[in-house]
């Protein structure tokens, strides 16, 4: 699956008939947040080197 441009999402997501909700569920530490940012990634919104990993940011 290729990626899809930022502004081709934006335009899909205005048809109330294409969003789609997704529960996850499961015990702590089976994967659910991986799994989240896999599918994520494989749409092309975030980036698949980052999908399952924790970024730490500092205050």
């Amino acid at each position: 699956m290729g990626h899809t441009s930022l502004d081709k999402i934006k335009t899909l997501q205005r048809n109330p008939a294409n969003i789609r909700n997704l529960c996850i569920l499961a015990h702590v530490d089976h994967g659910k947040t991986t799994l989240a940012d896999c599918l994520v990634a494989s749409n092309g919104i975030i980036s698949s080197r980052l999908a399952g990993k924790v970024l730490r940011t500092t205050c």
